[in-house]
C-alpha cells in the first residue's frame, strides 16, 4: 500500500480521515542562520578561582573579537597585567549576561568589562589574598582606572572606575596613598555630585579609605568642599536604606579616628555645615539599622554641640 494509506483504504478516503499532510517547517534563510550562528559564537562563559583562597569567579557575555578573545585568555591564565593592558580596548561588547551590578550600567567595551574583573577580583578574591589589591595597582591598574574616572561621556567607563577604586583602596593604606599622590582626590570630590546616588556612595567611600590612610589628607579634602558634598548625602528623600546607612557611616568616619574618638575640630564643622539637621530628619524615615547609625551619629555631634554651649 502506499504510505500513509491503508490497505483496502483509497487515497481520497484516507486524506478526509487523517487530514492534508503537516507543513514542514520553513527553513531559516541564509542570512538567519548566519545571525543564529553568530550569537553562538559570541557568548562566553568564564568559570576561574582567583587569588590564595581560590574564590570563585564568573562572567558571562557576548562579543567577537581579538580584544575578547585576550580577555578569555587572561581571564584563564590570571594574569593581572594582561587584564589591565586590556583596559585601553574600545573592542564592543554586544551583551554582559552576568554578573550585574546593582547600579552601575553594563560594560559596553572589553575594556570596561576589565575593569568590571578588578572591582571582582579586589571585591571577592581579596577575600582570602589580602595581598591581592596591591598586586592589581602594581600590575598598573591606578592610572587607566583614574583616566575611567574622567570619562564624561563613557557612564560605563566612569562607573566601573568608581566601583573598582572603592574595593581596590578597602583597607589597603598603600593603594590609597598611591591614590592621592596620583592627584585622585579632586577628581572625586568632584564626582560627589553625581546624580546617582550609587556612584556619589562609591566615590564618597574611596575619598574615606584615602583620607583614614593618612589624616594629613583630610585638610585638603575639606578644603575642596568635600564635607559639604557628604552632608548633602543625607538626603532624607533618597529613598533608599543601604545608600543612606554608606552616607552616614562616611561622614562618621570622617568625623572620628580609627580608635573611635570624635575629631573635635571635623565635627565643629559638620555641625556649622547643618549634619544634624540632615540626621535628625532621616532618623524617623529608614528602617532601624539607619536609625541606629544616624541616632549614634547625632549622639556624638549633638554631645559635643552642647559641650561647646555650656
Amino acid at each position: 500500500p502506499s504510505c500513509g494509506v491503508a490497505p483496502g483504504q483509497s487515497r481520497e478516503t484516507a486524506a478526509a480521515t487523517t487530514g492534508p499532510a503537516p507543513r514542514l517547517p520553513t527553513p531559516p534563510s541564509p542570512a538567519a542562520s548566519a545571525a543564529f550562528s553568530a550569537i553562538g559564537r559570541a557568548r562566553r562563559r568564564l568559570l576561574g578561582c582567583f587569588g590564595a583562597g581560590e574564590e570563585e569567579i564568573a562572567i558571562e557575555y557576548e562579543a567577537e573579537g581579538a580584544d575578547a578573545d585576550e580577555f578569555d585568555r587572561a581571564f584563564h591564565a590570571q594574569s593581572l597585567e594582561d587584564i589591565v593592558r586590556l583596559l585601553n580596548s574600545r573592542e564592543p561588547l554586544l551583551a554582559m549576561i552576568e554578573p550585574k551590578h546593582s547600579w552601575a550600567k553594563d560594560p559596553q567595551t572589553i575594556g570596561a568589562l576589565a575593569g568590571a574583573l578588578l572591582a571582582l577580583l579586589a571585591s571577592v578574591a581579596s577575600v582570602g589574598d589580602p595581598g591581592l589589591k596591591a598586586r592589581l595597582f602594581a600590575a598598573g591598574a591606578m592610572r587607566p582606572l583614574l583616566e575611567f574616572l574622567g570619562c564624561d561621556d563613557e557612564p560605563d567607563r566612569m562607573e566601573v572606575a568608581v566601583v573598582a577604586l572603592s574595593y581596590i583602596t578597602d583597607d589597603c593604606p598603600a593603594n590609597a596613598r598611591a591614590l592621592y599622590d596620583a592627584g585622585a582626590l579632586p577628581l572625586l570630590v568632584e564626582r560627589l555630585d553625581s546624580p546617582v546616588a550609587g556612584f556619589r556612595g562609591a566615590a564618597a567611600s574611596t575619598l574615606r579609605h584615602i583620607c583614614v590612610a593618612d589624616w594629613a589628607y583630610c585638610e585638603e579634602f575639606f578644603r575642596l568642599g568635600g564635607l559639604e558634598a557628604l552632608i548633602g548625602q543625607l538626603d532624607p528623600d533618597l529613598g533608599h536604606d543601604d545608600f543612606l546607612l554608606e552616607a552616614i557611616w562616611n561622614l562618621e568616619d570622617f568625623t572620628h579616628d580609627r580608635d573611635g574618638v570624635l575629631i573635635e575640630r571635623y565635627a565643629v564643622r559638620a555641625v556649622q555645615e547643618g549634619a544634624v539637621e540632615r540626621l535628625l530628619e532621616v532618623q524617623g524615615r529608614y528602617n532601624e539599622e539607619v536609625a541606629d547609625a544616624a541616632s549614634r551619629l547625632l549622639l556624638a555631634l549633638t554631645g559635643l554641640a552642647v559641650a561647646d554651649s555650656s
